[in-house]
């Protein structure tokens, strides 16, 4: 065997640095070709994801609406009957209007929806919004006197805050005030 066999073979051929850093470039470049590759198929994959979940999401909150609609059919019909009921009788259409009501409240309930009072106890403004103050005795300060409209929550989250009018003791006020004018 002599030297042209043995480099057409490649056996046995002493490569230079600048061979060797040339292959070794395109390994990296293959290497890197590849990674990029999977990246971009991996963001069109979570693209597609991404699409597919807000679709979803869209399908859920369409089918969730289109059921409250549903449940709440019955109740716009009663109040079509008491509409064109003879008004006559003030009692009967009262006993309508009443069942209408809780009607109402109960397809409500159904999802999730409840009333909640806050007369009487310590005010919250994280349950009830405060559209007045009146002056009280010390006892009273501080508590709910008056709800004008009750609140209402949806699995424990507040939906409109009760609208209350809440005590304020007064002798403490009236000392507030004139510290404040000195």
């Amino acid at each position: 065997m002599d030297f042209n066999e043995q480099n057409q073979t490649g056996a046995n051929v002493k490569k230079g640095p600048v061979t060797r850093l040339v292959e070794r470039i395109g390994e990296l470049e293959n290497l890197a070709q590849g990674l990029r590759n999977d990246y971009l198929r991996s963001l069109a994959d979570f693209d597609n994801y991404r699409r597919r979940m807000e679709r979803d999401i869209e399908i859920r909150q369409r089918a969730s609406l289109e059921a409250l609609l549903s449940d709440l059919l019955p109740v716009l019909d009663n109040f079509d009957r008491a509409l064109c009921a003879n008004s006559d009788n003030a009692e009967g259409l009262k006993k309508g209007i009443e069942l209408i009501y809780k009607d109402l409240c109960a397809v409500l309930a159904k999802y999730g929806l409840k009333g909640y009072s806050c007369l009487g106890q310590v005010f919250d403004p994280a349950r009830a919004e405060a559209l007045g103050f009146v002056e009280c005795e010390e006892g009273d300060a501080n508590r709910v006197l008056e709800e004008f409209a009750k609140g209402y929550e949806c699995f424990g989250r507040v939906i409109r805050p009760a609208r209350v009018k809440v005590g304020r003791a007064g002798a403490g006020l009236e000392k507030e005030i004139g510290q404040k004018q000195e």
